[in-house]
């Protein structure tokens, strides 16, 4: 058994490509090390694992007090955007699912590309899905697509606008009301 003694400032100082070895393994199982350029933090068996016992939380800064990832105990996931600046997280993930603080933002990169599915589980059989899809070409005047297999509704301010069946019928109400003004038919209008 060998005994490391620190000198008296406590510092363990290793040259650029020293490395801090530890494990059994040749070379050691987890290495810690400056190559001069850059920090590393290898592990070459099982996981890796960064704990805060304390149940405080775990952030990664890319410079200091600047927060890019917050893990918080027993709570949130968040990420930043420019965490020095902004202090509210772009995404932070919750018991029911994940809230976003700002724009959802995608690129297409070809034609007739599905850019967003949102998905429901409402139990067994009974999933909902809510596909929005790229135009089938940049003419500048080709739509955007929305696919369902359900109902469609939209609403302002908790009012029924418009109401699209399964079938395909449309139904346009007024201020919220229970009964359609304007519906389509596969003969023209009701």
């Amino acid at each position: 058994t060998r005994v490391l003694t620190l000198p008296d400032t406590g510092n363990l100082t290793l040259p650029d490509n020293g490395q801090l070895q530890l494990g059994n393994a040749t070379g050691g199982d987890l290495k810690i090390y400056h190559s001069g350029s850059n920090a590393f933090i290898d592990n070459t068996t099982g996981h890796t694992y960064i704990r805060d016992n304390g149940f405080g939380a775990i952030e990664l800064q890319p410079t200091s007090g600047e927060k890019a990832v917050v893990a918080n105990a027993n709570t949130s996931v968040d990420l930043y955007f420019d965490g020095g600046t902004y202090s509210t997280p772009k995404l932070s993930t919750t018991a029911s699912g994940v809230d976003v603080n700002g724009a959802i933002n995608s690129t297409v990169s070809a034609a007739n590309t599905n850019i967003l599915i949102l998905k429901a589980n409402m139990g067994t059989n009974n999933n909902r899905t809510l596909t929005f899809k790229a135009p089938e070409n940049d003419s500048g005047v080709a739509p955007f697509t929305i696919v369902t297999g359900n109902s469609l509704e939209f609403e302002v301010d908790n009012a029924r606008t418009l109401f699209i069946d399964d079938s395909g019928q449309v139904n346009l109400h007024h201020d919220g009301s229970t009964f359609a003004k304007l519906s389509t038919s596969a003969t023209g209008l009701i």
